[in-house]
């Protein structure tokens, strides 16, 4: 698992996250249920929330960077939250084919068997399969809006459900985009109240 230690706003410290800052915020929080001690929840991190409990879960999914001879070592973007252990598949796929991953350390994941389907610029999405269909394991319905660092005390996050987010910072799942309500116009499947372009 990555665990990374920044206090900015912004992916690979070139652009904030999102277009305008987020006026409407969950500013209670929720708490996140499947985070360990020493995780940091960066600024555009997909959330699946419980608006009954307060809870949410982080939605998991990673960029390709690189993928090495062995077809099974890839460099991914730093702050995934991908263990061992997960299930994935290559995103956008017309039949999402599951693998798990072996191992994780920093922006290094090794799956446990070779896929010629991972490339560079591929994004994995966590996936789970129910009835012998692969699809997406969470689907997200708000983003995170601050950094959110879990210790034994505070599992919460603050969250957005209104907000205009870069693309092509945060390199979302085709899964989690909803592109056919409005030609031209992407938003989050979960919450239409967030919306995506490119810069």
């Amino acid at each position: 698992m990555a665990k990374f230690l920044e206090d900015n706003n912004q992916y690979h410290g070139l652009k904030p996250v999102f277009w305008i800052e987020p006026v409407k915020k969950d500013v209670m929080g929720y708490r996140l249920t499947n985070v360990e001690k020493g995780q940091v929840i960066l600024p555009g991190t997909p959330i699946q929330t419980d608006e009954v409990n307060k809870t949410a879960v982080v939605c998991k999914y990673a960029r390709v960077l690189a993928v090495a001879t062995d077809k099974k070592t890839l460099t991914v973007d730093r702050g995934h939250h991908l263990k061992a252990g997960d299930v994935v598949a290559v995103s956008g796929a017309a039949t999402l084919v599951a693998v798990e991953i072996e191992s994780v350390k920093d922006e290094t994941v090794v799956l446990k068997t070779a896929s010629d389907a991972v490339k560079a610029d591929s994004v994995l999405v966590e996936v789970a399969t129910t009835d012998n269909v692969v699809a997406a394991k969470n689907i997200p319905n708000r983003i995170v809006c601050a950094v959110a660092r879990i210790n034994e005390l505070d599992q919460t996050c603050s969250a957005t459900h209104s907000a205009p987010v870069i693309q092509n910072m945060v390199f979302y799942p085709e899964e989690y985009l909803n592109k056919t309500i409005a030609p031209g116009t992407i938003y989050l499947k979960g919450c239409l109240g967030i919306t995506f372009m490119y810069q």
